[in-house]
């Protein structure tokens, strides 16, 4: 039994020896930490260092965005209720008619540059006065007020302007241009009296005086 005892430790391999890491564990019973140099412990605190800046910008960016967007919203809902606290109203004039196709699209045009406002033609009726049309139109309160009071003045922007045929009156329209069409008054030459008026006498010359003679005296 030992001889064959013998041939078996013998066959039984040899065990490798501990290296000083092992041997170390073994003996103390603890792991042994790594200690890293320390050009790699400032690498690593640069990096985070780094880190901590873009994540900080990023959060700054998109602070900004928001309040951006925050403020076009309240900017959106100040203007609506702006709009909404705008008071319509109609209003109506007396024009001359018959009214041509596109007086609304006229009228909307003539308004805008007189009271620099926009207006809604809602639509034409006849006026209980012959030859005139009551048009009826919508707006803001200001504008509407102020088509109307420069409707009723003759020397309003709005008269003056591409409405005037139909705001002036026709008589005094054509009053208007007969006195820039009528032909002007031929010059008179002088001495002779325009037609219709009696000719003056003309006033005598004037007497010469006598000559007297010296050798007399």
């Amino acid at each position: 039994a030992a001889a064959a005892a013998a041939p078996a430790a013998a066959a039984a391999p040899a065990r490798p020896q501990p290296s000083a890491r092992e041997a170390a564990v073994s003996h103390t019973g603890a792991a042994v930490v790594a200690v890293a140099p320390p050009a790699v412990k400032a690498a690593v605190q640069t990096k985070s260092q780094v880190t901590d800046r873009q994540i900080m910008e990023k959060m700054r960016r998109l602070e900004e965005l928001l309040s951006a967007k925050e403020k076009a919203v309240q900017t959106k809902a100040a203007q609506a209720m702006a709009a909404q606290q705008v008071h319509m109203a109609r209003g109506q004039i007396e024009v001359n008619g018959p009214l041509p196709p596109g007086f609304g699209d006229s009228f909307v045009a003539a308004v805008s540059e007189a009271t620099g406002g926009d207006v809604t033609v809602l639509g034409a009726v006849p006026s209980t006065q012959a030859g005139l049309e009551d048009v009826v139109f919508q707006g803001s309160d200001s504008i509407v007020q102020a088509v109307q009071v420069q409707a009723a003045n003759p020397n309003s922007k709005l008269a003056t302007g591409r409405m005037h045929s139909f705001l002036v009156a026709k008589d005094d329209a054509e009053d208007e241009a007969d006195a820039s069409n009528a032909p002007a008054a031929p010059a008179v030459p002088a001495g002779i009296a325009p037609a219709g008026v009696a000719p003056t006498a003309a006033a005598p010359p004037a007497a010469a005086a006598p000559e007297i003679d010296s050798s007399e005296m």
